[in-house]
Formats: C-alpha cells, sequence, structure tokens
C-alpha cells in the first residue's frame, strides 16, 4: 500500500502530461522535467542503456556513398567491410598502440585505443566505431551507404582527440585522393573497385 501512495504522489508530482514520443529513447521528448525525472521515467521505456550510450557518443565523421545502378547493394557493403577491416588504422598513429576488430555483424570495425593495464585501469582507452548503415531516406537518389565514425568514450580519463583527428582526416582524404604520402591519406584494400561501385556522394567530419 505505502508503494502504491509514493508512487500516486510521484505521478503527481508532474505538473503536464509527458507529449507522445516518437523517439527511442523517451529522454528526449521530456525537455521541462529534471534529470532524475527524466531517469525515473526513460527507465521504464524499451532502450538498453549500452544503445543509449552508443547513440549519445558523439559523431566524428559521416561519408555518404551512392551506389551505381547496376551495382548490388550487398556486394558494395562488402567491399566496404573489406575496405574498413585492412585500413592501416596503426600506421596513421604508429606512437598509438591500438587494435581494430570488425563488428560482429560485419557491418564496420571498431577501433580501440590501447594503454598500459593498471590496477585501477583497463588496457583499453576508448577508441572509434567505424558503422556501416544503409540510407534508404530519399529512394529517389538510389541506394546509399554510409559509413559513420563514432567515439567511443568508454574507458577513458583523457580526451584522444588528436587521435581522432588523425585517423578520420586520413580516412576521409583516403577518399578523395588515393593513398598520399603528402597529406598524410591511406587507403584500404580494393579502393580502385569501391570507387567503380559506388561515388562519394557527401563527406561530413567534425575537422
Amino acid at each position: 500500500l505505502s508503494l502504491f501512495v509514493h508512487c500516486q504522489s510521484f505521478l503527481h508530482s508532474f505538473q503536464t502530461t509527458p507529449p507522445t514520443c516518437s523517439f527511442k529513447y523517451p529522454k528526449q521528448c521530456m525537455p521541462g522535467l529534471s534529470n532524475q525525472q527524466k531517469n525515473i521515467f526513460s527507465s521504464f521505456g524499451n532502450g538498453d542503456a549500452s544503445d543509449l550510450k552508443a547513440e549519445e557518443e558523439e559523431v566524428l565523421m559521416r561519408v555518404s556513398l551512392s551506389v551505381c545502378n547496376t551495382c548490388s547493394v550487398d556486394d558494395t557493403v562488402q567491399l566496404i567491410q573489406n575496405y574498413l577491416q585492412s585500413f592501416p588504422f596503426s600506421a596513421v598513429l604508429p606512437v598509438q598502440p591500438l587494435s581494430y576488430l570488425p563488428k560482429e555483424d560485419g557491418m564496420g570495425v571498431s577501433v580501440s585505443f590501447l594503454r598500459k593495464k593498471t590496477q585501477e585501469k583497463s588496457s583499453y582507452d576508448g577508441g572509434i566505431d567505424f558503422t556501416i548503415q544503409l540510407d534508404d531516406t530519399d529512394e529517389d537518389k538510389g541506394s546509399r551507404v554510409d559509413i559513420v565514425a563514432r567515439r567511443n568514450s568508454q574507458g577513458q580519463y583523457i580526451s584522444k582527440m588528436f587521435s581522432e583527428k588523425m585517423i578520420v582526416k586520413a580516412f576521409v582524404n583516403g577518399l578523395n585522393y588515393g593513398e598520399n604520402n603528402q597529406n598524410g591519406s591511406r587507403v584500404g584494400l580494393g579502393y580502385d573497385e569501391l570507387l567503380e561501385t559506388c561515388s562519394v556522394e557527401s563527406i561530413f567530419h567534425k575537422w
């Protein structure tokens, strides 16, 4: 009975009914509520906490690729995946220890910055998640595939912005100019075949 009274009192504290929310995570639709109320209310939603953190991580880069009319989207995605897996991330930052592994779903790679493990800190120092996303928002423009790079701040105590900048710029310059030591661009395997299958439609990056 006391729990029922407490819940009734809590719900009564909302002066207005929260608007119907079309977002996956209800927090985005509650600008008038306190942080505590947002956290409690959103705990009843369907969003997983790890998914929410991934959504909130900053987008560092988004490359939109237009697939040629006679090309298969599935084949193009595989070419992009091979390109990402073979991209020489470690050559861009020879002093920064890192690892990069393909995602379990085969739609991107996870680049992890490494450090010496201690009792207080793990060996992971954040990183960048490169994800392949199918873009069907505008069917008139044909098939498009996006490469999205998001910051992974898990385990970070100090920002790795310089490392992020070097990797993103090398990746973008590689798509624009090919491998060129003068501007620090790098390419993965199948660069020429990839550009025969799709063209770069737009590029956004933080730097």
